[in-house]
This record gives structure tokens, sequence and C-alpha cells, in this order.
């Protein structure tokens, strides 16, 4: 398959992914407290647990009990919160708190709309509905003293906090743990090639394995192998739900193609709830469940989609080879997808907000290289199109990276020369 067969750039942009676009773009971020309750019951329930196994049961509850929603142009579902571009995050780590000391200082009023909005004029239009606002309060006290950054605090070396106490530090009292992890690229081959079904399998095996038989670090094993069972349960759960969302949106429409479209988008996510995909809006829409899931642990920095071309190219190779899927639906599934991982930025204001960028998830991903078997050049027609969804949709986030060898084709180095200039 030739560049000059595949004009990505020439390819227009669908009405539809067009009109996600600029709702995205001129979205109000509204937040609500859906994940820290359902967060907050599960914490209740498990008491005194260990951490360890704690934290997954807490959070394959809030998996299992979210409410999931399918908006009228999508060809891909997440989100991540209860209405369109909000945000619903983890208690863990102070998310509660931004809206409701904007609230609380004064700088975010109450509207007739019954939202309190932060100024106008702001770079990110923020709001949060007064319900939303009067559970946040309610939640955010059951939670000091409980998260990890009350840990930390108190053994902050010395000298940062001396910077701190005479603003030498942009970050000002900032949290000293924001975010859970550092950053990492999880698997998402592995994922797309397996499925949860499997995992949890096999940790269930090395469970029964060991019924009544822990000898040496196996207590950290159990503790390690419970928690996958848990969270794969939790995920199963998640796609299920949007499978039911979509069949949802499928009885209320009178399209008769989007129907269609939407039952298969069911069928899709029920099917990938414990297998590997078999298509290429399979894989695009495992891995952005996959990524709302570690968001919802805990807005955490994963700051990769890692190779997307690579571990989705060969289903969209073998999508194209049977009929199953043309290139201009292959482009629009990955326009969606980008447009969806951008939308999952979830607002910011003041010094961190000035620091890391409105707008930036840190979703970096990389397309290009060399295959790790061969060492051939790795572009494929998906590195053309993650390439044509930036520049059509003049998107700035995420960012994207280009590896580059000794045989990187010309198109691609004027391709991404071309997108750079757009």
């Amino acid at each position: 398959m030739a560049y000059e067969d595949l004009p990505y750039l020439e390819r227009p942009v669908s009405d539809r992914m067009w009109r996600l676009r600029e709702a995205i773009r001129d979205r109000v971020i509204k937040y609500d407290a859906e994940n820290a309750r359902l967060m907050t019951e599960a914490e209740k329930e498990c008491g005194a647990m260990l951490p360890y196994m704690k934290h997954s049961k807490v959070l394959r509850a809030a998996l299992e009990g979210r409410k999931c929603r399918v908006e009228d142009d999508e060809v891909l579902v997440q989100n991540m919160g209860a209405e369109f571009c909000g945000s619903s995050q983890t208690p863990l780590y102070g998310a509660l708190m931004m809206p409701i000391a904007g609230v609380n200082e004064g700088r975010w009023t109450l509207r007739d709309d019954g939202y309190y909005h932060n100024p106008d004029g702001s770079e990110c239009a923020l709001a949060v509905k007064k319900e939303e606002y009067d559970s946040m309060v309610e939640l955010a006290e059951f939670w000091k003293g409980k998260m990890p950054t009350d840990v930390a605090d108190p053994v902050m070396p010395v000298w940062y906090q001396e910077i701190r106490r005479v603003g030498g530090s942009p970050c000002g009292n900032f949290p000293s743990i924001p975010i859970p992890a550092g950053h990492h690229t999880p698997g998402y081959q592995n994922l797309v090639k397996t499925g949860y079904g499997l995992v949890k399998d096999q940790a269930e095996e090395w469970l029964e394995a060991h019924y009544n038989n822990l000898m040496g670090d196996d207590t950290d094993k159990y503790m390690f192998y419970t928690g996958v069972v848990d969270i794969c349960e939790g995920m199963m759960a998640l796609h299920h739900h949007y499978a039911d969302a979509c069949r949802e949106k499928a009885a209320e429409t009178t399209d008769e193609a989007r129907k269609k479209e939407l039952l298969e988008m069911a069928d899709g996510l029920d099917w990938t709830a414990e297998r590997p995909a078999r298509h290429y809006r399979e894989a695009c829409q495992m891995v952005l469940i996959y990524v709302q899931e570690i968001w919802l642990d805990g807005n955490a920095d994963i700051c990769s989609c890692g190779r997307f071309d690579q571990y989705t190219w060969p289903l969209l190779k073998s999508d194209l080879e049977t009929g199953y899927i043309t290139m201009e639906q292959a482009q629009e599934i990955t326009d969606c997808f980008f447009l969806k991982i951008g939308a999952m930025y979830g607002g910011g204001e003041g010094p961190m907000a000035r620091i890391t960028g409105i707008g930036n998830t840190y979703m970096h991903t990389t397309i290009g290289g060399v295959d790790p078997d061969t060492g051939e050049d790795a572009c494929n027609p998906v590195s053309y199109m993650v390439l044509a969804a930036l520049s059509r949709m003049k998107l700035h986030d995420p960012t994207i990276s280009l590896r580059i060898n000794k045989n990187t084709p010309d198109e691609m180095w004027e391709m991404a020369i071309m997108v750079n200039k757009t």
C-alpha cells in the first residue's frame, strides 16, 4: 500500500468529527462527585483492610458503579464525568479541592443555571453544579488526613519546607504527592492482544494453586493477584456498562445507519470486556477505556498512549484485507480517538495550570521508529493517519513524537513537516 494511494491530508474531516471537535474546543468542564462518592462508600466498607488490597477493591467498586454516556457524534465512547467533557476524579489526590476552593474563595459564582462558574474570560471554562459542590464538601471532610500527601508532608525535607515558606516554589502549598505515579507507559499492546479475561484467569489460577498454601513472599503475591482479579472484574463491568449505554442510545435514534453502528459498538464492547480486540475500532476503544481507568484511579500522569501505530496496525491491516472497514472509516476512528484523548483534560487554574499548560493531558504518543524484531522502518498507514488527525483538526494535544531512522520514508518526513507548518 503506497503512500500516494492514501491522500491523508486531502481526506476531509467528517461532519460529525468536526462537530465533536468544536464541542470539545468550546467545552465547559463540569465537575461532579460521582467517582468520589463511589470510592468513599467502598473505602468505608473496606474499613481497616490493608491499603495494598483495599485500593483495588475501592477502584473496582467505582468502575462497577459508574454511569456511562454516549454522545451523538462519537464512534468511540469514554467519558470522564457525568456530563459532556466532565471531570469526576479520585478524592485521594486532592481532585475535590480545586472546585471547593474556587467557590469558597468567591472566585466561582453561582449563576441562574444552578452551577458555580469560574470567572468569564478564564483560559479554561470550569463549573460545578451546586448539589455536586455540596457533596464534594462533605466528601472532602471524610478524606482529610487519609490522602497520601498527608503521610508525605510531615517528612518533607526541611530545606524544601523553607523554600515553600519564603515563596521560592511556584507550587506554593501544592500537595507533596498530587499524583500516584510517575511517568510510565502501560502495556497497551498486551491488553489488545490478550484481553482482561485471560489476565483474570491467570491470576485466579495462581490463587487456586496457592489456596491454603502460602509460603515466604507468597503473601505479597496473594494480595497482588487478588488485586488483579478485582481490577479485571471492574474493567469488564465498565465495558458492559458502555455497551448498555450504546444500546440505549440505539433505541432512541431513528437513523438506521447510526442505530446499526451503535449496536456494532455495543457488540465490540461486550466482546472486549473479556477478550482481545478483533478489529481496529475495538483496539482503539480498549485503549481509551483503559486510559480512563488509570485516570479515575488517581488522575495518573500516564504520559503516553505508547506506540499507537504499532499495536493497532495489524488489526487495521486485517480489517482492510477482509473489507470489514475502509480507510475513510479508519481515519474517522483515528480522529475520534485523538479527540477523545484530548477531551480527558480535567481542567485547571492557578500555578500548576500555568506550568503544565491549559488542555495538556500529558498523553504523549509515539509513531514510526523501527520494528523491534526486524530492525526495519516501522511506519505504516496508521502512522500517517495519526499525523493527519492532528493536522486536519488542528489538535495540539496529545503530543506526538515521530521516531526516525535512516530508512524513514521521504513521504513521512514531508508529512511531518506539513503538520508542523499547520
